[in-house]
């Protein structure tokens, strides 16, 4: 259904509310008048159950929980998946505002938004350091509105831990053109391509050229959208979606992996745990070598002390794994 359809379908049916509106007043018959509305119970929140909050890792969207979300709903436990900024479906922003903080502050305000009183979050990969960052926002802002029970009930940090990351910083000045034009707010083609064929030329220099990477994400990561998505009124437009943003992705090592930031909300909520002001649970799972992006030392070590018999950290492990079942392995 093209824009102008929707927006004559949209017009008739408030024409028709407005008629009826005014012919029961004519009638004699008043208003209702209106009612203190009630919160309702949803697939993605409940009043007996918290829902699980779940945000993906580098490369990948709120698609990656899909199954996921499906065994908890057979379970009981409302879910809902996010996409973090400039990932997936969500848009970007201004570049300069990326960091974990931006990142962290999104789901917690796209938490609140949704009608969520209490929740899970779940943080895979890169997506743990943002689940790192919004725990300790989280508990600070508790803590400043005189203990009140926060949204979050606990943190789960799938596979990732605190150390920071190193990157390449250099680009050419062909490379630098290429990635702006996967800002969505540049003028560019952003996330959107008239063919898959355009998309994957889009993506492969990007990721080593590594064509069986890029064809695994055909249908999946990048996929065609629904017939009118992206299109004008005449019919004409992309057609494809591409979820993997390699600006986004540029800009999360930068800002959220080759920084501190992980090890410093570690640091803040550790020192809320031991004069017990932490109001709720944190927990770590990570995958068995070989493949775990995690590096023990960072388990059990604070940054002032590197050996093994060094301070313990707040992480404790809950469950280890094998890394083929993560549900977006090994992605930073």
């Amino acid at each position: 259904m093209r824009t102008t359809q929707r927006f004559r379908l949209a017009f008739s049916c408030a024409s028709a509310a407005a008629l009826t509106y005014s012919t029961g007043s004519a009638l004699g018959v008043p208003p209702r008048p209106p009612t203190k509305v009630v919160q309702l119970a949803s697939s993605v929140q409940t009043a007996n159950r918290p829902t699980v909050v779940l945000v993906h890792g580098l490369d990948s969207s709120k698609e990656t929980w899909t199954g996921v979300i499906s065994e908890l709903a057979a379970c009981g436990y409302p879910a809902v998946a996010l996409d973090l900024r400039g990932h997936g479906e969500s848009p970007l922003g201004d570049a300069a505002d990326f960091s974990a903080t931006a990142l962290a502050s999104d789901v917690l305000h796209a938490v609140r938004v949704a009608g969520i009183h209490k929740c899970v979050l779940v943080g895979h990969s890169m997506g743990g350091r943002v689940a790192m960052r919004a725990a300790a926002l989280e508990a600070e802002a508790a803590a400043l509105a005189g203990g009140s029970e926060p949204v979050l009930r606990a943190v789960v940090v799938e596979d990732m831990d605190v150390s920071e990351r190193s990157w390449d910083a250099s680009l050419t000045s062909e490379e630098r053109a290429r990635l702006a034009g996967w800002d969505d707010a540049a003028g560019g083609h952003g996330r959107q391509f008239a063919t898959w064929d355009a998309g994957r030329a889009a993506l492969l220099p990007w990721y080593g050229n590594d064509e069986a990477r890029v064809d695994s994400w055909r249908g999946k990561r990048v996929r065609p959208l629904p017939a009118d998505a992206g299109q004008d009124d005449n019919g004409s437009g992309a057609s494809w979606w591409s979820d993997i943003n390699p600006l986004a992705r540029r800009l999360a090592w930068q800002h959220v992996l080759a920084t501190s930031d992980g090890a410093e909300a570690w640091d803040d909520l550790a020192a809320r745990a031991a004069s017990s002001a932490l109001p709720f649970a944190v927990a770590l799972w990570y995958a068995d070598r070989p493949g775990s992006v995690v590096s023990s030392a960072a388990l059990c070590c604070s940054n002032t002390s590197p050996d093994p018999g060094g301070s313990p950290r707040l992480f404790r492990v809950l469950y280890r794994f094998d890394l083929a079942t993560l549900p977006n392995s090994n992605s930073g």
